[in-house]
């Protein structure tokens, strides 16, 4: 099975186009090594992009991961008792 990863990277390698709007470092994703979103300009949008992509590779998961990049959502679940 592909295995999913966040990678960034920093100085020259981050494209022109952000450089030239000060950023010194982008994000992607990549499968097996190679990239299959990006590039992304912050932490938080690669691992939002991550979980939409885990999800449509996994949609058995699709809720877990909801949860996991959705921490207020955790709150609602974490503290409702059935009955």
């Amino acid at each position: 099975m592909p295995v999913l990863r966040i990678m960034s990277v920093v100085g020259s390698a981050v494209p022109e186009k952000l450089r030239d709007l000060g950023l010194l470092a982008c994000w992607y994703v990549v499968r097996d090594g190679e990239a299959i979103s990006g590039p992304l300009p912050s932490l938080p949008h690669a691992k939002q992009a991550y979980a939409t992509l885990t999800a449509a590779q996994h949609p058995q998961l699709a809720c877990f991961i909801a949860l996991a990049t959705k921490p207020r959502l955790a709150g609602l679940f974490i503290g409702h008792r059935a009955g």
